[in-house]
């Protein structure tokens, strides 16, 4: 069986940038709407995933509501 990868170039912000780069254990993302914050911390933990073995990712919101309106599957 042969699997043939392609690779894609996608553009990045300063958001994705600045969080890729955080050396402390906990990262915290604060910003207005629309500003990037999910969609930085959706690429970061994908590049983690792909790259690193037996790591644990904890993703929280300030609420449960919150937390289970987006992160959790039905």
């Amino acid at each position: 069986m042969t699997i043939k990868l392609e690779t894609k170039t996608v553009g990045y912000t300063n958001v994705f940038e600045r969080t890729r780069r955080a050396t402390t254990p906990v990262i915290l993302n604060v910003g207005g709407a629309r500003s990037g914050k999910s969609v930085a911390i959706a690429q970061v933990i994908i590049e983690h995933c792909i790259n690193e073995r037996n790591k644990k990712i904890l993703i929280t919101r300030k609420t449960f509501p919150a937390l289970r309106l987006s992160t959790l599957l039905p």
